[in-house]
């Protein structure tokens, strides 16, 4: 009687509820689904954001180089730019209520097809556009022709490396001491072009030749011309060409005639070329290990070779290791004097050189 009593009151298999680790299973499929949900909308608002400044930074742009087309050429320029006009190179303005940095350059270009005394009949604006609170959504740039024509002096700049490759994106100075007022150009704009070239016009003629360039890159040697040049008005141009490559290390390892390492050596590094002394010299000192080790220097040929000597005079003087011939150099350096000892460097290489500081 119990029995019957008892299973009156047993549920069917279809009534049993959800266990816990279903319940659980059941909430984690919920809140990974929420969290995939959110990152979508917040994806898609991202998006639609990037796309929305994106849009107005374009706009910016195009208002810029409307005004730019409405100036008259001679204005055509940045302020302490070369050309020399109204641009401000540089500013942040907020549209929007979104902050934008707006970049303006300009500089000359040549029509291949002109043939008259002003080479360069172009001035080339381009405005470049950035969001000044992110770097990761990049910038809008454009750019416009304005014809005219530039009047003066012509510097016609080849930057190259040693094999003759043409370096671009090459800072660009122009100095000239002797004319009144002097002449500092040095904006951001003068760099040279994807071929290690560019034209600047417009000088003013100086027969003193106090006309000087300066090239410089990150990473490179910088170069500038020995001797000042002269420009004229119309043509021929002033052709300038200046070398520059990758920067090079130097480990400098000594001995004595055993092998064993000299700690506490003093060694000067001094560069030279076969013109004229050229401004490198530096002293090291070796470590415990024997070596002295020079960074970021530049290359040294045949005709610019490094010497390397030892500080305090001694006898016999700094030698090569046994076997070890010197480098073919410049005949103008020779005889060496002794205990200085020629180095060439290759660019963009970390060269051992091994010396010998023979017992008295």
């Amino acid at each position: 009687m119990i029995r019957a009593t008892r299973s009156r009151f047993r549920k069917a298999p279809s009534e049993k509820g959800f266990t816990v680790v279903e319940v659980l299973i059941a909430g984690l499929v919920m809140v990974v689904g929420l969290i995939f949900i959110a990152q979508l909308f917040t994806s898609s608002a991202a998006r639609v954001l990037a796309s929305d400044t994106r849009s107005l930074m374009h706009q910016i742009a195009t208002q810029e180089i409307e005004t730019i087309r409405a100036l008259q050429y001679v204005h055509v320029g940045t302020v302490g730019g070369q050309p020399s006009g109204a641009l401000i190179p540089e500013e942040t303005k907020t549209v929007e209520g979104r902050p934008f940095r707006i970049v303006r350059e300009v500089t000359y270009i040549q029509d291949s097809s002109y043939s008259g005394p002003f080479p360069a009949n172009y001035r080339r604006a381009t405005v470049k556009v950035y969001l000044a609170t992110s770097s990761a959504l990049g910038p809008v740039e454009m750019s416009t022709n304005v014809a005219g024509g530039a009047q003066g002096g012509t510097l016609d700049i080849t930057v190259s490396d040693l094999s003759g490759t043409g370096v671009p994106a090459a800072q660009l100075t122009i100095t000239d001491t002797v004319l009144v007022p002097n002449v500092l150009i040095n904006a951001s704009a003068i760099r040279t072009d994807n071929e290690g070239k560019l034209m600047v016009p417009g000088l003013t003629p100086d027969p003193g030749g106090g006309y000087n360039v300066r090239a410089t890159k990150e990473g490179y040697n910088p170069a500038a011309l020995n001797q000042n040049v002269v420009v004229v008005n119309g043509t021929p141009f002033t052709v300038v060409q200046l070398i520059i490559d990758r920067l090079a290390n130097m480990n400098i390892h000594v001995t004595d005639q055993i092998g064993a390492p000299l700690p506490g050596v003093a060694l000067t590094v001094t560069g030279y070329t076969s013109v004229s002394p050229w401004t490198f010299s530096q002293t090291v000192t070796t470590d415990g290990t024997g070596t002295a080790v020079l960074q970021n220097i530049r290359y040294s040929n045949g005709l610019e070779p490094y010497f390397i000597e030892l500080v305090t005079p001694h006898t016999p003087p700094l030698q090569l290791p046994s076997g070890v011939t010197t480098p073919e150099i410049d005949p103008t350096f020779l005889p060496l004097p002794a205990g200085k000892i020629p180095v060439l460097l290759d660019p963009a290489t970390t060269q051992d050189v091994n010396l010998v500081v023979p017992s008295s």
